[in-house]
């Protein structure tokens, strides 16, 4: 992204910035604040809000329009899901992304409700850590939540008959634990790029280079099950 940024910035064009460091993300919507912005920000002005108002001047009162947001995240998710194909795989797609959202929106309202749990999350150690394992989860939720875009839905169903719940407990365990490594790395690359580390600036090049191996490694070694490029049919 930042190639065809600058690339358009030599020929005069300006373009907006589409992603803001979504694994710095502390929910699943921070995440979609920071991913495929241009998107989600028409999403956002054209049916997002228009729903919310409509529901909101049909029936009014505190509770009501924090019920009408939960279902208007759920459905706004659930159409950007479909917005990708009608397939099966991407309306699971949409579902995964609805239910996501709307279980942040209801885990916000509990939050703003509990005194003492926001007394405790200030504390510099819990903060931190908090942070992480909310990355992380967001990061474990997203990657199940668009496995439609790479596999069928026979080949899903077929996974899904052979998992049990605690595989699926596992897969949500590690992919939370990489998403906070992931979440904890990209905030210290972020440090490490701040004018007073100028000194330590190899550190950063050299945790690159290493997640690019990384990377290669994963391509080269699954080479066989890589996933086509989601967006090569539109």
């Amino acid at each position: 992204m930042d190639i065809i940024l600058s690339i358009s910035n030599l020929f005069g064009f300006k373009l907006p910035e589409n992603f803001n460091k979504p694994f710095l993300a502390h929910s699943f919507l921070n995440f979609w604040d920071r991913w495929h912005i241009s998107l989600s920000s028409w999403i956002k002005d054209y049916l997002f809000t228009p729903l919310l108002k409509a529901l909101v001047y049909w029936k009014s009162g505190y509770w009501w329009i924090l019920l009408f947001g939960i279902i208007t995240y759920f459905i706004t998710f659930l159409i950007l899901g479909i917005w990708h194909g009608t397939t099966l795989p991407f309306i699971y797609c949409g579902i995964m992304l609805g239910a996501g959202a709307s279980i942040n929106k209801i885990s916000q309202v509990i939050w703003a409700n509990a005194v003492p749990l926001r007394a405790v999350s200030k504390l510099p150690l819990i903060s931190q850590g908090g942070a992480a394992i909310f990355s992380g989860l967001t990061f474990a939720h997203v990657a199940l939540a668009i496995a439609g875009f790479w596999f069928t839905w026979e080949q899903m169903i077929n996974q899904w008959n052979k998992a049990s719940i605690a595989d699926l407990v596992e897969v949500y365990v590690w992919a939370t634990i990489i998403g906070a490594l992931i979440h904890f790395m990209a905030r210290l690359l972020d440090k490490i790029s701040a004018p007073q580390f100028t000194s330590l600036r190899y550190i950063r090049e050299v945790s690159i280079a290493i997640n690019l191996y990384l990377i290669l490694f994963a391509v080269i070694e699954y080479r066989n099950i890589t996933p086509a490029f989601v967006y090569q049919g539109f």
